[in-house]
């Protein structure tokens, strides 16, 4: 069975208590686990569910904190899907900027799946992270 991890945060957390079990998704908090465990249940996940803190309009970013566990829940399944309040995007970058004070250091800044040409020039897509991201605007 495939499974939804959840990362900490307040609507991931709404939002997973209308999962139903089902024999083919299970759906996993990972905000108490060790990060070893929590790297563990994240690197067999299908979908990986994270709170964004702000939106960056001009780039299309979701700047995603919460700690390890929101890290880990963003880049290791194959796909993150990222819930946003809409009235948390910001203009662009250098608003996000003005609010590095309360960054934490697990933050990660998320404009869709990762590209490189690195072999043999063939464009890969999700090599580093996800390979699809789905941002929900609430």
């Amino acid at each position: 069975a495939k499974s939804i991890i959840f990362a900490p945060g307040a609507i991931a957390t709404s939002v997973a208590r209308f999962i139903e079990p089902t024999p083919n998704v299970v759906a996993r908090f990972i905000g108490q686990d060790s990060i070893e465990n929590a790297v563990s249940l994240a690197s067999e996940a299908g979908i990986g569910v994270t709170d964004a803190a702000y939106g960056i309009a001009n780039t299309g970013s979701v700047f995603v904190a919460g700690g390890r566990p929101a890290r880990v829940a963003s880049l290791l399944p194959p796909i993150n899907v990222v819930l946003l309040r809409n009235n948390s995007i910001l203009p662009d970058i250098s608003e996000l900027l003005d609010k590095k004070d309360t960054f934490d250091a697990d933050a990660v800044l998320i404009t869709g799946p990762s590209r490189t040409t690195d072999i043999e020039k063939i464009l890969a897509l999700g090599v580093h992270g996800p390979g699809k991201l789905i941002v929900l605007l609430l």
